[in-house]
C-alpha cells in the first residue's frame, strides 16, 4: 500500500484488523478505500455464500476509488531515507 500511494495511486483494501489504525497514524488523509471483509470459517477460508457481496463491495469501492479526487500524498517519512532520518535524529 505504502509503494502504491508513493507512486501517486489511490489504494483500496481489505480492512483487516491493524492496518486502518497503522495507516490513519501513519499516513493520514491518504486516498485509500477500505472494504469490509468477509466472515470467515477458518484464518484463510471465506464462507462461500459471503463471496458474492465481498465481491460487490470490492467493485464498489473501486469505483469510489476512481471517483475519489485526491492530491498526491507524501509518504517520504515512510521511506527507507524517512526512517534513516528519524534514528539519526533520535541519536
Amino acid at each position: 500500500m505504502i509503494e502504491a500511494l508513493a507512486c501517486g495511486c489511490k489504494v483500496v483494501t481489505t480492512d483487516l484488523p491493524g492496518i486502518r489504525p497503522w495507516l490513519d497514524a501513519n499516513a493520514p488523509g491518504a486516498p485509500i478505500v477500505y472494504v469490509a471483509p468477509p466472515l470467515m470459517r477458518g484464518v484463510d477460508e471465506p464462507f462461500e455464500d459471503e463471496l458474492p457481496a465481498f465481491e460487490r463491495r470490492l467493485a464498489d469501492a473501486i469505483e469510489a476509488c476512481i471517483l475519489l479526487e485526491a492530491a498526491p500524498f507524501d509518504v517520504s517519512h515512510l521511506s527507507w531515507e524517512g526512517l534513516t532520518a528519524r534514528i539519526v535524529e533520535a541519536l
